[in-house]
């Protein structure tokens, strides 16, 4: 266990964990620290690599004491996401003069019931969320039971916030950030507006999904056009509004593939039953995780790909899709859509292209138009310069 590292990240089993690890250590190699905030040494590890030097604290009321041992000493603290809990822990550990570094996720203001944004769900979605709504399911309140006797009878009851709780602390802990690393200045000048975040927090760009790592061979292109329609079974994704759209176009052989392997499981039924329904042998859900190897091929079927979220949400897969050449399709009102215009990437509006295009046989994108989208995406987006970014951000506190 290194307890006096000069980097210290606060993360839990998540998938972005190790991308982050290998950028870290690629530019301040053995001056890292990682906390994995884990619940007990039961549950299983379903996304970290054995191979990396990760030290594990499991969710017990003496926590917060542990992180100490490890922060104190820090000169820079690396939050990874500001989730209820490491809200908590940047609210009650003992930082001492560390530089406080958040990268933010997204879901934590976004789901935040303390922060005003317009609605994130179109209408039939909405009435979908009414419909199976588990709140008052037997099965919903057996199973919230047992996992409070479960923290309880473990001693994580301490220190995991309620929802109402740890809203409320991501709210105070993001006016004591210093820093937000993250692809897009215009979720940081968001965070601005919303005042959100500290006069003095500043953004530097940082990426946990450089074009050239999510990519393993920057030579693969689409090779056919299927249709790749949202991310995840989250309501966010807003597919039954996009279904709506789509029974409008002539399919022939073309399929429209769905991934619903994570996120909310009475939506993703509600998502495959209506897929099925309007599509048939058209239709394609994905229910089971897909290594990323695996799921980059078939992103390569997929000519088209389908976002049909109102925020931030999937910009991995965005990106991946317009490297390979796929023809966007975004919401104008997700903050990604600006971002990809303003840095001059050629991606689609849900609400003002998509209908046309589907009167149109919903034809693919150029072969032009997809080599310059690839340029930007690489001069804007490659390892070198995000380690580059980070270096220049960082070096100046590490320096004893």
């Amino acid at each position: 266990m290194q307890e006096k590292s000069e980097i210290v990240h606060i993360c839990k089993d998540e998938k972005f964990i190790d991308a982050a690890y290998e950028i870290y250590e690629g530019i301040f190699p053995g001056q890292n620290c990682f906390l994995i905030l884990h619940p007990t040494p039961y549950d299983e590890i379903k996304h970290l690599s054995e191979k990396n030097d990760y030290n594990y604290i499991y969710l017990t009321d003496d926590t917060i004491k542990k992180v100490n041992t490890f922060t104190t000493t820090a000169k820079v603290v690396v939050l990874h996401s500001l989730s209820p809990l490491n809200a908590k822990i940047t609210l009650n550990c003992d930082f001492g003069n560390a530089v406080k570094v958040c990268h933010i996720f997204g879901y934590e203001i976004f789901k935040n019931s303390l922060i005003s944004f317009d609605n994130i769900y179109g209408h039939l979605t909405n009435n979908v969320i009414e419909e199976i709504d588990p709140k008052n399911n037997y099965k919903h309140i057996l199973k919230a039971k047992i996992k409070y006797l479960i923290k309880y009878i473990t001693g994580r009851k301490s220190i995991i916030p309620t929802r109402s709780e740890g809203d409320g602390a991501i709210l105070n802990a993001l006016k004591k950030i210093d820093m937000i690393g993250g692809v897009m200045p215009d979720a940081f000048e968001m965070y601005q507006d919303k005042s959100l975040i500290s006069d003095k927090t500043e953004y530097f760009k940082f990426s946990y999904y450089p074009i050239d790592k999510i990519i393993a061979n920057l030579d693969d292109k689409i090779i056919s056009d299927n249709i790749l329609l949202g991310n995840s079974a989250y309501p966010s994704n807003n597919h039954l509004e996009a279904f709506e759209t789509l029974q409008e176009l002539e399919l022939e052989n073309r399929k429209i593939i769905v991934p619903l392997s994570y996120g909310k499981e009475n939506y993703a039924k509600e998502v495959i039953n209506r897929g099925n329904d309007l599509f048939g042998k058209n239709f394609q859900a994905l229910t089971k995780f897909m290594p990323r190897d695996e799921y980059h091929e078939l992103m390569q079927t997929c000519g088209i790909l389908i976002m049909n979220h109102f925020r931030q949400q999937a910009v991995g897969t965005i990106l991946v899709a317009l490297y390979m050449g796929a023809k966007v399709y975004l919401s104008e009102k997700n903050i990604i859509f600006d971002y990809l215009n303003r840095i001059g990437c050629h991606v689609f509006s849900i609400e003002n292209n998509l209908e046309r295009d589907i009167v149109e046989g919903l034809p693919l994108l150029s072969a032009d138009l997809a080599d310059e989208n690839r340029k930007i995406l690489i001069n804007e987006l490659h390892s070198s310069n995000i380690m580059k970014s980070l270096r220049d951000t960082l070096s100046k506190y590490l320096i004893s």
